[in-house]
This record gives structure tokens, C-alpha cells and sequence, in this order.
């Protein structure tokens, strides 16, 4: 039985445009209530934001009705309930801008995009939709929450590289998959993309404190077989490193050896680290890297094994410190760290 019945009018309001309406209780109050309101005409944005509000049929009247202007760029959608409440809405054609926030549901995307941020499919691998999108050059994904399960990323799922190819947005340049925060691994990325951004966790199977964590690009992919593990155009590499404690180790041999990556960007707790990389040979024999803030670097001349004629490892170990200097070195030998 409900405490209490509720009536609000603000039809008088003829300017109001903007209303925000919330309350401050929970689930587990045993208290409840029913509020009808009644709103103006001119009303353009409504936020509803309740713990303990019942679904009603509140949501399709709403997204059923909403029309945009057109000659709207950009929208943003935040969406805060899991129920699916975006079918059926329809973006003009001028879009260029989208982001959509919560959990992932359909959405008919326009072909009219540049910029899209929307949710990853957790429960589908491959993430099509994407071939319309002509005009795409940058592609944001993200999760709502985080997922245990292993996801294998493709962009899209198709047999051969060659059709795959013919398959993505002509444009896309920019893919950024930092707040994925699941154990996704990555496969078959499209050739023209040039700036990625990926989430880096802890390799190292060792979780003593004998060595530091480790950080590999190689995590986060699904096929290391070839020598060239990103599409050649990628040239612009950003990765997130997730840390638990104040030191780590990110395998900087990787990025010289087996990518075309030219620029590198650490992000590291709150500090951010960029570096060239050139090489100065064919063989990547020996290897110029600067930290273009510091302009702290030098040439590094990569020794082999014996036994596989591979490079060894090259460890940029780092070290925060709570109220001391951030702390930077490059080291060959990870038994030396």
C-alpha cells in the first residue's frame, strides 16, 4: 500500500526548459510513494534519477516521441537502467558527434558519423554495425562495469584480413579500447588505423614480491605468430597500465620489434609519458628513444640469443613514489630490476 499520494503541477511554468527530479531514498526503505507531475509544453530536458523507481511505461512514451532537431551534431546519451529503452530512436542525419553511456543495447547507428562512444557488446565477439559508418574516423568503446569473461575483439568476424578489410568504416583511424575493463584480447584490427589506446594489466605469473609487475602489449593480443603484430599505419600507440603497487615493468622490446609505432604514450597512475621511437637501422639493430618531455633517452643497441637469434628484452622499469619523484629507467636484464 503506498504512504503517501503525490501530486505536483507545473504546468504554470510556461518557460521552464530544464527539470531534474530525484528523492534521497533507497530500495530497502520500507516507505513508499507515488508522485504524478504534471510539466509544461516548453520542457526540452528531463532527469529522473531515483534508487528505487519501478519501471513504467514512462520509457517508451518518452524515447517513442523524441524527435531531433535537424541540424544537430552531437548528442549524448546516459543511460542509467538496463532495461532497453533506445529502440526505436531515430538520429537525423546530421550527427556527426555520439556517445552513449551504460549498458550496451541495439541502437541504429546514422552513417552521418565522425566521432562514436558507445558500449561494447559483452555477450556478442563480434561487433558489427560498423560497415555503414563511411565518414567514421574515431571509435570509442566501453564497459558499464566490469566483465570476468575473456572477450575476443574483432572488429568485425571475418575469415581472411583481405575481406575484412572491405568490412570496416574506409575512414576509421582512431580506436581507443582503455575503458573496456574486461579481459578482452584483441584480433584482426582494421588497416587504417593509426592512433590505438589499450588497457594494460600484469603479465608477470610470478605475484611475489621477488619481481615487479610486468606490462605486454602481447597480452592483448590474440595472434602473435607473425613478426608485425599491429597494422603497419599503427604509428601512434597509447597504453593505460593498470597497477596495484608503486613499481612496475613495461616491455618496451615489444613495441621496437614487432609494430611500426612511432609514438608511445605511458599512462601511468597520474603521470603520462610520451616517447619517440626511431630506428636507425633495418635490422632495429640499434634504437633511438627520447621522452619528448624530459628529452631523456639515448640509443639502444638490442643484443641477441644465442640460441633463437631473438632480441632480448627490454624492460622500462618505473617506480611511483607517494610524495617523492616519478622514477624512470630502461633496463636489459630483468633480474637487475
Amino acid at each position: 500500500m503506498l504512504d503517501q499520494q503525490l501530486y505536483l503541477d507545473l504546468q504554470g511554468l510556461c518557460a521552464l526548459k530544464t527539470l531534474t527530479l530525484g528523492d534521497g531514498h533507497y530500495p530497502t526503505d520500507d516507505r513508499q510513494y507515488c508522485i504524478e507531475v504534471s510539466v509544461p509544453p516548453s520542457l526540452k530536458i528531463l532527469y529522473l534519477m531515483s534508487e528505487c523507481a519501478h519501471r513504467t511505461s514512462l520509457y517508451n512514451a518518452i524515447v517513442g516521441k523524441i524527435t531531433f532537431n535537424a541540424n544537430v551534431e552531437k548528442i549524448r546519451i546516459e543511460k542509467f537502467t538496463r532495461e532497453p529503452i533506445l529502440e526505436g530512436l531515430v538520429f537525423p542525419p546530421s550527427v556527426t558527434h555520439l556517445t552513449i553511456s551504460g549498458e550496451y543495447e541495439p541502437v541504429q547507428l546514422p552513417e552521418s558519423l565522425i566521432k562514436l562512444k558507445m558500449p561494447i557488446d559483452n555477450n556478442n565477439n563480434n561487433q558489427g554495425g560498423l560497415i555503414n559508418l563511411q565518414y567514421l574516423k574515431k571509435l570509442i568503446y566501453t564497459t558499464d562495469q566490469p566483465n570476468n569473461n575473456d572477450i575476443q575483439f574483432v572488429l568485425p568476424s571475418t575469415s581472411t584480413a583481405a575481406v575484412a578489410a572491405a568490412d570496416y568504416p574506409p575512414n576509421l583511424e582512431t580506436l581507443n579500447l582503455i575503458q573496456i575493463k574486461s579481459n578482452y584480447t584483441i584480433d584482426n584490427l582494421p588497416p587504417t588505423i593509426k592512433y590505438l589506446s589499450i588497457l594494460l594489466n600484469n603479465t608477470n605469473n610470478d605475484r611475489s614480491q621477488k619481481y615487479p609487475p610486468i606490462f605486454s602489449i602481447n597480452s592483448r593480443l590474440s595472434n602473435i605468430s607473425q613478426i608485425q603484430w599491429l597494422p603497419y599505419n599503427t604509428t601512434h600507440l597509447t597504453c593505460q597500465l593498470e597497477i596495484t603497487l608503486q613499481q612496475g615493468a613495461f616491455r618496451l622490446d615489444q613495441v621496437i620489434n614487432h609494430t611500426n609505432v612511432r609514438h608511445l604514450c605511458l599512462i601511468i597512475s597520474d603521470t603520462i609519458l610520451h616517447f619517440s621511437i626511431q630506428r636507425l637501422d633495418t635490422g632495429k639493430h640499434k634504437v633511438l628513444v627520447l621522452e619528448t618531455k624530459s628529452i631523456s633517452g639515448g640509443i639502444i643497441t638490442q643484443r641477441k640469443t644465442n640460441y633463437n637469434q631473438q632480441y632480448d628484452p627490454i624492460y622500462l622499469h618505473f617506480k611511483v613514489a607517494g610524495s617523492g619523484p616519478f622514477e624512470l629507467k630502461c633496463i636489459l636484464n630483468f633480474k637487475k630490476l
